[in-house]
């Protein structure tokens, strides 16, 4: 389960998706919680989620206790930079 701190919901969504999940939650004003199954604790009112995001007043983000769930399908993952090799030389990452 992949756990962010605020943020955009765009950035929830988007690392989410990279990360291979399939739904994202946001929680309390933009908490991001993304896995691949949902709902272990029930379905609740949608009037319940009325919290505004705090990066992007016009949506909500859930609420205390509450997750405002999102299908990630047809959401296209970032594209992982490829390494160009100059003389044959492999990338290992950053240390």
């Amino acid at each position: 389960m992949l756990r962010e701190g605020y943020g955009h919901p765009k950035t929830c969504f988007q690392a989410a998706k990279d990360a291979g999940y399939k739904y994202a939650g946001l929680q309390y004003r933009g908490e991001c919680w993304a896995g691949n199954k949902y709902g272990k604790h029930g379905k609740r009112p949608d009037s319940e989620c009325n919290m505004k995001c705090k990066k992007d007043g016009s949506r909500t983000c859930g609420a205390g206790w509450r997750n405002e769930i999102f299908n990630l399908d047809g959401v296209k993952a970032t594209p992982k930079p490829v390494y160009v090799s100059i003389i044959g030389e492999k990338q290992l990452g950053c240390f």
